[in-house]
């Protein structure tokens, strides 16, 4: 006869790693898509929201926007922008003539200064994050946040967070990095650097796809955030605005785009953390994995 043993991790929760935008800070993702409006209207062009978040995942993997063109910052693919067709059509009318990568390098160069601008419009913490913050330190649970800018892009951030008492234990750049998410590189840094012993016991919080693709492929827990970050994309005001049967339309969206990503959970916001965090540690005293 022949056996196979396995061994199972049946402890608590050790660590959770959580993204900034639209997870912590800055309710509804706004400050890349606000730096990217702003950097095509110097153009004469117009953005709108969805074809700003269409190219959020693209920055990395993808041959049309090489790294070297914008190291500083995961969360936009000015290439893919560019090659939607209707911006494409804008730009040869502006311009009378296609975007070269020349044209791509100048417009990465002038997006820095405005997401810098923007992320500093946006670093107040969104509802609950403190509490649950405060929930985690006091049940041992190292903190670790992934931040797709650069480290020195992302610093009045962090000391803006800070003064908020948002302090995480480890913070991993994407220029800390060889390749950001869906790599699971940040997140398995922060791991390490937070001197966690089991992936089991570890949890990834991402408001995108592509954040809950790179805890998957860290191969921990993965909860994604419906209601705050880009799979709505509304700031609090405009969603406080919307009529109720609005807002639960847009949650069923939120939820369903999420689920399709593979999160083991998807939550409103952050502020439902910690029952995410009992029912988890529930399920590895059962014997389960991520």
């Amino acid at each position: 006869m022949h056996y196979r043993y396995q061994r199972a991790y049946s402890g608590p929760v050790e660590a959770v790693i959580f993204d900034w935008t639209g997870t912590l800070v800055d309710y509804g993702a706004r400050a890349p898509v606000n730096a990217c409006i702003r950097l095509f209207q110097q153009q004469g062009i117009e953005l709108a929201d969805d074809e700003i978040r269409a190219a959020a995942p693209l920055m990395f993997g993808n041959s049309l926007a090489p790294r070297h063109h914008a190291p500083y910052c995961d969360d936009i693919s000015l290439a893919a922008i560019l090659n939607s067709p209707r911006v494409r059509e804008n730009w040869q009318r502006q311009t009378g003539s296609p975007a070269t990568e020349d044209d791509l390098v100048r417009l990465y160069q002038a997006l820095a200064p405005l997401l810098i601008d923007a992320m500093a419009e946006r670093t107040q913490l969104i509802p609950g994050a403190l509490p649950t913050l405060h929930y985690l330190e006091s049940r041992g649970i190292g903190v670790g946040c992934n931040c797709n800018y650069g480290r020195d892009m992302a610093a009045d951030l962090f000391g803006r967070a800070a003064e908020q008492g948002c302090t995480p234990d480890s913070i991993v750049c994407v220029s800390d990095v060889h390749a950001g998410s869906p790599w699971p590189q940040m997140t398995l840094k922060n791991l390490l650097q937070l001197d966690v012993k089991h992936l089991a016991a570890c949890i990834r919080v991402d408001d995108s796809v592509v954040g809950i693709e790179e805890g998957l492929n860290a191969g921990v827990w993965t909860v994604a955030v419906a209601l705050t970050g880009s799979a709505v994309g509304l700031d609090m005001p405009a969603w406080s605005a919307l009529k109720n049967d609005r807002r639960a339309g847009l949650r069923e969206q939120a939820y369903s785009q999420l689920n399709r990503s593979g999160a083991h959970y998807v939550i409103d916001s952050v502020a439902d953390l910690p029952q995410v965090i009992e029912d988890i540690e529930a399920r590895l005293e059962d014997g389960e994995r991520p």
